[in-house]
């Protein structure tokens, strides 16, 4: 007799796919089988895929220099050549977990491509950015690795969703205020030159201001203050971005894993889809908890 409980899917069935804001590194997105689709940055009409054509310290260089740079979301075709590319490698099914809708066009791309998509494709909005983007967009392939089924993997998304959080210290205003994407809640407070704000991706796509700090070191203290009040609730599964600031972010990560239980960690590049917009010497932290 039949069974009405749903079968798991072959290892390798169902294959998952993000876009670079995730900052998912490229080595852990082949040790889980995350395909990752990259946005496009545009500098000094030269045209690059995020992460692949261009090394992220270069595009903040040249940020410093002051060479203007624009970005925009892979288009419905490079969506597409993706998922034929996985239905050729054996794909039967595919998850899209994307950026935020509110802050891109990304996850109207993903969409309109499903449609023509030779395999059925279930676009997930994360409805955040940068690493929390990116654990949910792991977890969801180590579901499927495991052969779990779309329905399967839907629901890891939504486990992980409310746990994963983004907090970044921002050193310089000026290039919020030059791309036009100054945070209202934090253009109210009429930060003055020489404040440095905490920012937390929230989980209904909003960037609001944690804090705001008169120093990086004391930005950075409440970043671990954040990480520590969360820590308690369990095991954390840690990013560590940051935007042309390797020293801080080594720093932040060691006095991290002092502080909390770590599952795993990385230090990741902070995106330039996202950097260009808040400029170099960004660190912070993306995680879920357990």
């Amino acid at each position: 007799m039949a069974s009405g409980r749903a079968r798991p899917a072959r290892p390798g069935a169902v294959r998952v796919v993000t876009d670079s804001v995730a900052c998912v590194p490229l080595a852990i997105a082949r040790a889980v089988r995350l395909e990752i689709v990259p946005l496009w940055i545009q500098v000094g009409g030269e045209q690059y895929r995020d992460g692949l054509d261009i090394e992220p310290r270069a595009v903040y260089r040249k940020l410093r220099e002051g060479n203007a740079i624009t970005t925009s979301a892979p288009s419905v075709g490079d969506f597409l050549q993706a998922f034929e590319r996985l239905a050729r490698e054996g794909a039967r099914q595919i998850v899209a977990v994307t950026l935020a809708r509110e802050f891109s066009g990304v996850f109207n791309n993903a969409r309109l491509a499903a449609e023509e998509s030779p395999v059925p494709v279930t676009v997930i909005d994360s409805r955040t950015a940068a690493s929390a983007q990116g654990w949910i967009a792991i977890e969801a392939a180590r579901a499927a690795s495991r052969g779990a089924g779309v329905e399967a993997i839907a629901r890891r998304i939504e486990e992980v969703r409310p746990r994963a959080k983004v907090y970044a210290l921002v050193p310089e205003l000026r290039y919020l205020r030059r791309g036009g994407r100054v945070v209202q809640a934090l253009a109210r407070l009429g930060a003055a030159l020489g404040v440095i704000p905490i920012l937390a991706i929230e989980g209904d796509g909003r960037v609001e201001p944690l804090a705001i700090t008169r120093s990086k070191a004391a930005a950075l203290q409440r970043i671990i203050e954040e990480v520590r009040r969360d820590g308690r609730q369990g095991r954390l599964h840690l990013a560590v971005l940051e935007s042309d600031a390797p020293e801080d972010a080594r720093w932040l990560l060691d006095a991290v894993r002092a502080e909390v239980d770590v599952a795993e960690w990385h230090v990741a590049p902070f995106t330039p889809a996202m950097g260009a917009h808040a400029g170099p010497g960004i660190v912070g932290v993306g995680y879920w908890v357990e």
